[in-house]
């Protein structure tokens, strides 16, 4: 992805709820599409994520890749994690992901590190990250959860709605 982009505009919510159009300018992070898009982030909390969207098509579903099978319609899924970690923990996850029948986006830790899936799609992330530091009270690190890079890439597009959907983050261990 190019550096240089013309400045493009993208909605952002006050401190008052409301939203307004704001430019970014050339050279910064800049949407990917444009008109009014929503975007569900399902998790897979049991908790809500039977509330989600599903049957929508409003919505865009964005799902965890290790998590989310087909009868949440997803349009796109998410695995930040490397690879060689995910194949450890789940069996035939290469087979897996090269099932799915929406693009994988994916951190390539290691440049070429996703090349077996044919549908993965690497997340522009140090444009993505640049999001992030327009946040003044977002703690240091609290992108690291798969859901922070997925709420950050919607915001990074220009998504005008997130809902999210199954998402507790009630572990002791990962987060």
């Amino acid at each position: 992805m190019s550096t240089s982009v013309e400045p493009v505009e993208v909605a952002q919510s006050g401190s008052d709820g409301k939203v307004s159009t704001a430019e970014i300018p050339s050279g910064e992070v800049s949407a990917v599409k444009t008109g009014y898009r929503k975007v569900a982030i399902l998790g897979s909390a049991e908790s809500s994520i039977n509330e989600a969207p599903v049957s929508d098509d409003s919505w865009e579903r964005w799902g965890l890749a290790w998590s989310h099978g087909p009868e949440f319609r997803c349009t796109r899924y998410f695995d930040p994690h490397r690879l060689e970690w995910m194949k450890g923990r789940h069996e035939n996850y290469v087979a897996w992901l090269n099932g799915l029948l929406a693009p994988v986006y994916v951190i390539e830790w290691t440049p070429g590190e996703f090349q077996e899936v044919k549908t993965a799609v690497p997340i522009p992330l140090a444009e993505v990250l640049k999001v992030a530091q327009g946040y003044r009270n977002l703690p240091r690190g609290s992108h690291m959860s798969s859901i922070a890079y997925m709420v950050l890439m919607a915001i990074y597009e220009g998504v005008q709605e997130i809902g999210l959907w199954g998402i507790d983050l009630l572990t002791e261990g990962e987060y």
